[in-house]
């Protein structure tokens, strides 16, 4: 059986789409989301997606046409949807998100319902900073409270502060930025079915223990789903040990790729939604490298990827000078030059100027170390 043929076809890993905004909304909903909590991701997944991407499609998407939504749903993680994918992911895990947020930040619900109002009465028609929101909103847990109404929808995670890879945000009200969509559309149930539904659609074949992973909803609630769609779902005997597989659709899992095929070379980057899709990771990467891939936590950092397996690790970096670095976990790989050249290109994609290529032959598993997922060949022992 083979598990990657289908997800990377659906996920437009197999053959780049052309760019429009149609196709860029398209790639957004077969990955059921792209992942945003670190700004650089959404444009890197993009750019192995859409042939001619620029960063300014996406932006223009995000910020000028109102067409894709940032919102903390799967996991607590801040994801980019559709519209339509907001509705349904929003109603099926904003109350696991409030509920983890609230302890979380340990702020008392009287200060709360207190500094709330003003914080969106200080936003009013305009976006703002935390800084400059801050200037106007004279209160301890500001930060809380700012995180807090974007988890409740109430405003919105709006432009970077400081240009695309800035980690910190002009926040808005969400009914300036969004006043025709509606986030109660669904009811819980029903958004937990449609998101479990569409996730097997884009996935699949995947474990129960993958949906559980991927929803971040405890496992009782995915049972639950899962027994509402079943009618739906057909279970299928995997290739790894002591695995059921859940698929939806009639695609054949079984078709090896083409012998003289030329082998799919793309470059993911950290939380890139396909290599985060999966708590079954047999099917993406040899038991071996999985530590130089996958924290503990099971976050992944910027990898290779050849038809649908992970290969190598790659990276960007701007100190001393913007470099593009790879290692390939077989030096020897028929690929390599592939490669090597994508990650000039990609290099010259993100800089916008051409950059040199550095190979690498080994680095420190992450299980060995921490902080290091952005840039995991930091520290790496250069090829000679």
């Amino acid at each position: 059986m083979n598990l990657t043929a289908a997800a990377t076809w659906r996920q437009r890993l197999d053959s780049p789409v052309t760019s429009s905004a149609e196709s860029m909304l398209r790639v957004v909903r077969d990955t059921v989301g792209l992942h945003s909590t670190l700004p650089g991701t959404p444009y890197l997944s993009l750019n192995a997606r859409i042939g001619d991407f620029t960063t300014d499609d996406l932006d223009i998407e995000v910020y000028e046409h109102r067409s894709l939504v940032r919102l903390k749903v799967m996991r607590g993680t801040v994801f980019l949807l559709t519209r339509d994918l907001a509705q349904i992911a929003f109603a099926a895990i904003v109350e696991l998100t409030l509920d983890r947020d609230r302890k979380w930040l340990r702020i008392d619900p009287g200060v709360y319902r207190r500094v709330a109002p003003v914080v969106l009465n200080a936003l009013g028609q305009e976006s703002l900073t935390a800084s400059e929101l801050r200037i106007q909103v004279h209160h301890a847990d500001l930060s809380a409270v700012v995180a807090l109404l974007c988890e409740e929808a109430r405003i919105v995670r709006d432009r970077p502060a400081r240009g695309r890879t800035s980690t910190s945000y002009r926040y808005r009200r969400w009914d300036q930025a969004f006043p025709d969509l509606d986030l109660a559309a669904y009811d819980g149930e029903t958004a937990t079915d449609e998101l479990i539904r569409r996730y097997i659609a884009s996935y699949g074949p995947v474990s129960v223990a993958d949906v559980v992973w991927w929803t971040g909803l405890p496992a009782k609630r995915v049972w639950a789903a899962l027994g509402r769609v079943a009618a739906e779902l057909q279970t299928i005997d995997g290739p790894l040990a002591g695995h059921q597989w859940l698929k939806i659709g009639d695609t054949n899992y079984g078709q090896p790729l083409p012998r003289g095929r030329t082998p799919r070379v793309r470059l993911l980057p950290q939380l890139d939604p396909y290599t985060m899709g999966y708590r079954d990771r047999e099917r993406l990467i040899d038991a071996e490298h999985e530590a130089l891939v996958y924290d503990r936590g099971g976050n992944v950092t910027s990898v290779v990827l050849q038809d649908g397996r992970i290969t190598g690790v790659w990276d960007l970096t701007e100190s001393p000078t913007c470099t593009g670095r790879v290692m390939l976990f077989d030096p020897a790989s028929a690929v390599k030059r592939q490669v090597l050249d994508l990650v000039a290109e990609t290099g010259a994609f993100w800089f916008g100027h051409s950059i040199p290529v550095r190979e690498y032959v080994q680095m420190v598993p992450f299980d060995q170390r921490t902080g290091v997922m952005r840039k995991p060949l930091d520290g790496a022992t250069p090829a000679a």
